[in-house]
Protein backbone atom coordinates (compact mmCIF):
# COMPACT_ATOMS: atom_id res chain seq x y z
CA UNK A 1 0.00 0.00 0.00
CA UNK A 2 2.74 2.36 0.97
CA UNK A 3 4.40 1.71 -2.17
CA UNK A 4 1.36 2.20 -4.08
CA UNK A 5 1.23 5.49 -2.50
CA UNK A 6 4.23 6.53 -3.40
CA UNK A 7 4.44 5.99 -7.13
CA UNK A 8 1.17 8.46 -7.14
CA UNK A 9 2.50 11.18 -5.20
CA UNK A 10 5.73 10.92 -7.01
CA UNK A 11 3.75 10.98 -10.57
CA UNK A 12 2.34 14.27 -9.34
CA UNK A 13 5.02 15.69 -8.46
CA UNK A 14 7.20 15.40 -11.59
CA UNK A 15 3.72 17.08 -13.62
CA UNK A 16 2.07 19.56 -11.14
CA UNK A 17 2.70 23.21 -12.18
CA UNK A 18 5.04 25.92 -10.57
CA UNK A 19 3.52 27.86 -7.38
CA UNK A 20 3.31 31.77 -7.38
CA UNK A 21 5.21 31.73 -3.67
CA UNK A 22 8.62 30.20 -3.10
CA UNK A 23 7.86 27.38 0.47
CA UNK A 24 11.24 28.23 2.66
CA UNK A 25 13.28 30.35 0.79
CA UNK A 26 17.13 30.40 1.77
CA UNK A 27 17.71 32.53 5.18
CA UNK A 28 13.91 31.87 6.63
CA UNK A 29 13.68 31.02 10.34
CA UNK A 30 11.20 29.71 12.17
CA UNK A 31 10.82 29.62 16.31
CA UNK A 32 8.69 27.63 17.81
CA UNK A 33 7.75 26.72 21.56
CA UNK A 34 9.20 23.18 22.78
CA UNK A 35 7.46 22.72 26.29
CA UNK A 36 9.74 20.51 28.16
CA UNK A 37 8.32 21.20 31.97
CA UNK A 38 4.88 21.27 33.27
CA UNK A 39 5.73 22.20 36.85
CA UNK A 40 7.44 24.58 36.91
CA UNK A 41 5.69 25.09 33.20
CA UNK A 42 8.90 26.05 31.45
CA UNK A 43 9.64 26.25 27.69
CA UNK A 44 12.64 25.94 25.36
CA UNK A 45 12.48 26.53 21.70
CA UNK A 46 13.09 25.12 18.46
CA UNK A 47 14.55 27.05 15.71
CA UNK A 48 14.76 25.93 11.70
CA UNK A 49 16.87 27.65 8.91
CA UNK A 50 16.25 27.40 5.57
CA UNK A 51 20.28 27.36 4.98
CA UNK A 52 20.93 25.72 1.19
CA UNK A 53 19.70 23.82 -1.71
CA UNK A 54 20.01 20.23 -2.31
CA UNK A 55 19.31 16.84 -4.78
CA UNK A 56 17.68 13.59 -3.99
CA UNK A 57 17.10 11.36 -6.40
CA UNK A 58 17.09 13.79 -8.74
CA UNK A 59 14.62 16.42 -7.19
CA UNK A 60 15.86 19.95 -5.85
CA UNK A 61 14.91 20.04 -2.20
CA UNK A 62 15.64 22.66 0.35
CA UNK A 63 17.33 22.03 3.28
CA UNK A 64 16.03 22.78 6.62
CA UNK A 65 18.60 22.71 9.92
CA UNK A 66 16.74 22.11 12.97
CA UNK A 67 18.20 23.49 16.47
CA UNK A 68 16.59 22.86 19.82
CA UNK A 69 17.74 25.47 22.58
CA UNK A 70 16.59 23.96 26.34
CA UNK A 71 17.90 27.28 27.72
CA UNK A 72 19.47 30.32 27.04
CA UNK A 73 22.97 28.98 26.85
CA UNK A 74 22.65 25.63 25.20
CA UNK A 75 21.56 24.57 21.31
CA UNK A 76 22.00 21.10 20.35
CA UNK A 77 21.96 20.64 16.43
CA UNK A 78 18.46 17.59 16.18
CA UNK A 79 18.83 17.40 12.34
CA UNK A 80 17.53 18.00 8.97
CA UNK A 81 14.22 17.92 6.98
CA UNK A 82 14.58 17.81 3.09
CA UNK A 83 11.66 19.62 1.12
CA UNK A 84 10.62 19.69 -2.14
CA UNK A 85 8.35 22.06 -4.01
CA UNK A 86 5.83 20.77 -7.14
CA UNK A 87 3.54 23.65 -7.61
CA UNK A 88 1.48 23.76 -5.08
CA UNK A 89 2.41 21.44 -3.15
CA UNK A 90 5.25 20.59 -0.68
CA UNK A 91 7.06 17.55 -0.26
CA UNK A 92 9.21 16.44 2.65
CA UNK A 93 11.73 13.25 2.47
CA UNK A 94 11.39 10.91 5.40
CA UNK A 95 12.28 7.27 5.51
CA UNK A 96 13.84 6.99 1.86
CA UNK A 97 10.61 8.73 0.29
CA UNK A 98 8.75 11.34 -0.83
CA UNK A 99 5.68 12.13 0.94
CA UNK A 100 3.53 14.94 1.08
CA UNK A 101 3.32 17.74 3.44
CA UNK A 102 1.17 20.52 2.23
CA UNK A 103 -0.94 21.43 -0.42
CA UNK A 104 -2.15 25.07 -1.13
CA UNK A 105 -4.45 24.04 -4.01
CA UNK A 106 -6.63 21.92 -1.89
CA UNK A 107 -10.42 22.80 -1.77
CA UNK A 108 -13.35 22.55 1.19
CA UNK A 109 -13.64 18.65 1.70
CA UNK A 110 -10.31 17.38 -0.26
CA UNK A 111 -8.01 14.81 1.92
CA UNK A 112 -4.79 14.37 2.24
CA UNK A 113 -2.41 12.09 3.36
CA UNK A 114 0.29 13.22 5.81
CA UNK A 115 3.10 11.17 7.36
CA UNK A 116 5.52 11.87 10.45
CA UNK A 117 8.11 10.12 12.61
CA UNK A 118 7.70 12.17 15.51
CA UNK A 119 8.24 10.54 18.61
CA UNK A 120 4.60 10.09 21.11
CA UNK A 121 3.92 7.83 24.05
CA UNK A 122 1.01 6.00 21.90
CA UNK A 123 2.39 2.88 20.57
CA UNK A 124 1.50 0.93 17.46
CA UNK A 125 0.47 4.15 15.37
CA UNK A 126 0.54 3.73 11.70
CA UNK A 127 2.59 6.52 10.60
CA UNK A 128 0.11 7.60 7.99
CA UNK A 129 -3.06 9.83 8.81
CA UNK A 130 -5.83 10.76 6.59
CA UNK A 131 -6.78 14.71 7.23
CA UNK A 132 -9.68 16.89 5.92
CA UNK A 133 -9.58 20.12 4.78
CA UNK A 134 -12.25 22.06 7.00
CA UNK A 135 -11.83 25.87 5.50
CA UNK A 136 -9.58 27.79 2.53
CA UNK A 137 -9.09 31.62 2.93
CA UNK A 138 -6.38 33.69 1.79
CA UNK A 139 -4.55 36.11 4.56
CA UNK A 140 -2.55 39.29 3.27
CA UNK A 141 1.39 39.78 4.92
CA UNK A 142 3.55 42.54 3.99
CA UNK A 143 1.20 42.87 0.86
CA UNK A 144 1.38 39.17 -0.12
CA UNK A 145 -1.78 36.97 -0.10
CA UNK A 146 -1.09 33.90 0.90
CA UNK A 147 -3.21 30.69 0.36
CA UNK A 148 -4.41 29.38 3.81
CA UNK A 149 -6.36 25.85 4.92
CA UNK A 150 -7.00 23.88 8.19
CA UNK A 151 -7.29 20.43 7.93
CA UNK A 152 -9.03 18.03 10.53
CA UNK A 153 -7.71 13.98 11.30
CA UNK A 154 -10.28 11.71 9.91
CA UNK A 155 -10.74 8.25 9.66
CA UNK A 156 -9.37 7.47 13.35
CA UNK A 157 -6.34 9.20 12.44
CA UNK A 158 -4.18 10.46 15.25
CA UNK A 159 -1.56 12.78 12.79
CA UNK A 160 -2.44 16.15 11.53
CA UNK A 161 -1.73 19.85 11.83
CA UNK A 162 -2.86 22.50 14.30
CA UNK A 163 -4.41 25.40 12.94
CA UNK A 164 -3.54 27.05 9.90
CA UNK A 165 -1.14 26.22 7.13
CA UNK A 166 0.07 29.00 5.16
CA UNK A 167 1.71 29.47 1.62
CA UNK A 168 5.88 30.13 2.46
CA UNK A 169 5.76 29.25 5.67
CA UNK A 170 3.53 26.55 6.74
CA UNK A 171 1.81 25.39 9.79
CA UNK A 172 1.31 28.14 12.45
CA UNK A 173 2.04 25.35 15.37
CA UNK A 174 4.46 23.00 14.36
CA UNK A 175 5.99 22.77 10.29
CA UNK A 176 6.02 19.07 10.62
CA UNK A 177 2.22 16.77 11.45
CA UNK A 178 2.43 15.49 15.23
CA UNK A 179 0.53 13.37 16.56
CA UNK A 180 -3.15 15.16 18.31
CA UNK A 181 -4.06 12.24 20.85
CA UNK A 182 -0.43 11.61 22.25
CA UNK A 183 2.38 14.22 23.80
CA UNK A 184 5.62 12.46 23.96
CA UNK A 185 6.70 12.51 27.89
CA UNK A 186 5.02 15.64 28.50
CA UNK A 187 6.55 17.44 25.52
CA UNK A 188 5.41 19.36 22.67
CA UNK A 189 6.28 21.65 19.95
CA UNK A 190 4.29 24.86 19.53
CA UNK A 191 2.71 27.09 18.56
CA UNK A 192 5.04 29.10 16.40
CA UNK A 193 7.10 31.88 17.99
CA UNK A 194 7.98 34.14 14.84
CA UNK A 195 9.06 33.85 10.94
CA UNK A 196 11.15 35.34 9.07
CA UNK A 197 12.49 35.41 5.87
CA UNK A 198 14.90 38.12 3.33
CA UNK A 199 12.69 37.45 0.61
CA UNK A 200 9.64 38.43 1.17
CA UNK A 201 10.53 40.93 4.21
CA UNK A 202 7.92 38.44 6.16
CA UNK A 203 8.01 39.12 10.30
CA UNK A 204 5.10 36.71 11.61
CA UNK A 205 5.04 37.42 15.83
CA UNK A 206 2.07 34.94 17.01
CA UNK A 207 2.96 34.97 21.00
CA UNK A 208 3.21 38.85 21.85
CA UNK A 209 5.71 39.31 24.47
CA UNK A 210 7.40 36.17 24.15
CA UNK A 211 10.99 36.36 22.40
CA UNK A 212 11.66 34.62 19.20
CA UNK A 213 15.62 33.33 20.42
CA UNK A 214 14.81 32.92 23.90
CA UNK A 215 14.07 30.38 27.02
CA UNK A 216 11.42 31.23 29.31
CA UNK A 217 9.27 30.62 32.24
CA UNK A 218 5.67 30.74 31.68
CA UNK A 219 3.57 33.25 33.49
CA UNK A 220 0.69 30.85 32.22
CA UNK A 221 0.13 28.58 29.69
CA UNK A 222 -0.63 29.28 26.40
CA UNK A 223 -4.15 30.20 26.75
CA UNK A 224 -6.87 28.77 23.73
CA UNK A 225 -8.13 31.42 21.80
CA UNK A 226 -11.78 31.20 22.73
CA UNK A 227 -10.97 31.26 26.37
CA UNK A 228 -8.10 33.99 26.02
CA UNK A 229 -10.74 36.22 24.62
CA UNK A 230 -13.30 35.69 27.06
CA UNK A 231 -13.62 37.64 30.38
CA UNK A 232 -13.98 35.25 33.13
CA UNK A 233 -17.44 36.60 35.39
CA UNK A 234 -16.39 33.64 38.14
CA UNK A 235 -19.76 32.11 38.50
CA UNK A 236 -18.13 29.10 39.45
CA UNK A 237 -15.01 26.91 41.01
CA UNK A 238 -13.28 23.77 41.03
CA UNK A 239 -12.31 21.88 43.65
CA UNK A 240 -9.48 20.43 44.44
CA UNK A 241 -6.86 22.84 42.19
CA UNK A 242 -4.13 20.96 41.79
CA UNK A 243 -6.10 18.15 41.73
CA UNK A 244 -5.37 13.64 41.25
CA UNK A 245 -8.57 12.52 40.62
CA UNK A 246 -12.00 13.97 40.86
CA UNK A 247 -12.67 17.63 40.80
CA UNK A 248 -15.79 19.02 42.77
CA UNK A 249 -17.64 21.82 40.74
CA UNK A 250 -18.74 24.81 43.67
CA UNK A 251 -21.75 26.89 41.61
CA UNK A 252 -22.11 30.73 42.57
CA UNK A 253 -25.96 30.60 41.09
CA UNK A 254 -28.54 28.34 41.79
CA UNK A 255 -28.95 24.46 40.91
CA UNK A 256 -31.87 25.13 39.39
CA UNK A 257 -29.29 26.48 36.22
CA UNK A 258 -27.43 23.25 36.44
CA UNK A 259 -28.94 21.14 34.43
CA UNK A 260 -29.07 23.74 30.69
CA UNK A 261 -24.93 23.88 31.50
CA UNK A 262 -22.80 21.81 28.87
CA UNK A 263 -19.18 21.47 30.21
CA UNK A 264 -15.88 21.07 28.66
CA UNK A 265 -11.85 20.37 29.47
CA UNK A 266 -9.54 21.40 26.98
CA UNK A 267 -5.70 21.50 27.28
CA UNK A 268 -3.47 23.92 26.63
CA UNK A 269 -3.16 22.91 23.15
CA UNK A 270 -6.66 23.91 22.89
CA UNK A 271 -7.85 20.14 22.43
CA UNK A 272 -10.98 19.04 24.03
CA UNK A 273 -10.61 16.41 26.26
CA UNK A 274 -13.61 15.58 27.78
CA UNK A 275 -16.93 16.81 27.68
CA UNK A 276 -19.74 16.34 29.39
CA UNK A 277 -23.91 17.70 28.27
CA UNK A 278 -25.58 18.46 30.72
CA UNK A 279 -23.18 19.66 33.19
CA UNK A 280 -22.10 17.10 36.28
CA UNK A 281 -21.27 18.41 39.90
CA UNK A 282 -18.30 16.07 39.97
CA UNK A 283 -15.77 14.61 37.47
CA UNK A 284 -13.00 12.36 37.15
CA UNK A 285 -9.97 13.29 35.97
CA UNK A 286 -7.69 10.08 36.93
CA UNK A 287 -7.21 9.51 33.32
CA UNK A 288 -5.66 12.65 32.44
CA UNK A 289 -1.86 13.16 31.80
CA UNK A 290 -0.39 15.57 34.08
CA UNK A 291 -0.61 19.32 33.07
CA UNK A 292 -2.66 22.53 33.01
CA UNK A 293 -6.24 22.50 31.94
CA UNK A 294 -9.63 24.24 31.30
CA UNK A 295 -12.81 23.62 32.29
CA UNK A 296 -14.88 25.40 30.38
CA UNK A 297 -19.02 26.35 31.31
CA UNK A 298 -21.14 26.68 28.29
CA UNK A 299 -24.74 27.38 26.94
CA UNK A 300 -25.80 26.40 23.56
CA UNK A 301 -22.64 25.84 22.47
CA UNK A 302 -20.95 29.68 23.73
CA UNK A 303 -18.44 30.01 26.72
CA UNK A 304 -19.99 31.82 29.31
CA UNK A 305 -16.90 31.07 32.18
CA UNK A 306 -14.10 29.00 32.61
CA UNK A 307 -11.41 27.80 35.36
CA UNK A 308 -8.14 26.80 34.66
CA UNK A 309 -6.97 23.48 36.65
CA UNK A 310 -3.84 21.62 37.18
CA UNK A 311 -3.95 17.78 37.09
CA UNK A 312 -0.88 16.46 39.03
Amino acid sequence: MKKIIFVIFYTFMSVCCFAQHEFAPIGAEWYYNKQHSYNPPEAGYIKITSIKDSIIENNEVRVLEIVYAPDDTTQILEGYEYLHQSGDTIWYWKNKQFHMLYNFAMQKGDSILLYSEMLNQCTGNDPYGWNRVDSVFTRTYNGLGLKAYSSIPINNSVWGFEKYSFEIFGNLYYLIPQNKDCVYDGIFHGPLRCYSDPVNGILITSLPGVKCDSTYTYTGPWIPDYVSKYKKTSSFSVNPNPVSSEITIKWNETDMLIGNYEIEIINIRGIVVKSYKPALKTIDVSDLTKGTYFLGILINDKLIDYERFIKI
